[in-house]
């Protein structure tokens, strides 16, 4: 059960009232709690970035990952709408490249990964080796994520990374099988 989002604080920072700087957390405070999050109902997602909405674009892992990627690799569709009142950021990458909609893609999540293209995420950035967001679908067996490619007929089956490799051949090389 993830710790209730008011202990991020001493003072007496309560309800929708929106902290002042001085009242942010610490990065690693902040990325403790977020993985805490997947399950948590949308009262608590909105308290929590309430609190923590000033740290939205701060890399908070060696890895420099945001809030955003990180509620998208623990599939938490309430954070990830609680963060886009705040409209973050959706082109922010850590240190290989990766945003927020690579790891929506590469954990299955739909509901995520239609989020954050509504709200404006490119469907196709590319990681520092060359992968989109439908290559970590592929190399991960997503079939949900392949679909909406399909589904949208996008040119991006054809956008190869740094190896050649185009998306569907990840597909066939992946010891994954496709998830429904």
């Amino acid at each position: 059960m993830p710790l209730a989002p008011n202990l991020l604080y001493s003072d007496s920072n309560e309800g929708n009232q929106r902290p002042t700087s001085s009242s942010t957390p610490p990065p690693i405070q902040v990325w403790y709690q977020c993985m805490q999050m997947a399950e948590c109902p949308p009262q608590t997602a909105v308290a929590f970035l309430n609190q923590v909405h000033p740290l939205l674009n701060t890399p908070l892992t060696s890895s420099s990952q945001t809030l955003l990627m990180l509620a998208a690799s623990i599939s938490s569709p309430n954070l990830i709408k609680a963060a886009l009142y705040y409209h973050p950021n959706l082109e922010l990458a850590d240190s290989i490249g990766r945003t927020a909609l690579h790891y929506a893609a590469a954990v299955g999540s739909i509901e995520i990964f239609e989020l954050l293209v509504k709200a404006g995420s490119k469907v196709d950035p590319q990681t520092i080796g060359g992968e989109t967001p439908l290559a970590k679908a592929c190399i991960f067996g997503q079939s949900d994520i392949i679909e909406w490619y399909l589904n949208n007929s996008l040119p991006t089956f054809e956008k190869a990374d740094r190896m050649g490799n185009k998306p569907l051949h990840a597909l066939k090389n992946s010891s994954q099988t496709l998830h429904d």
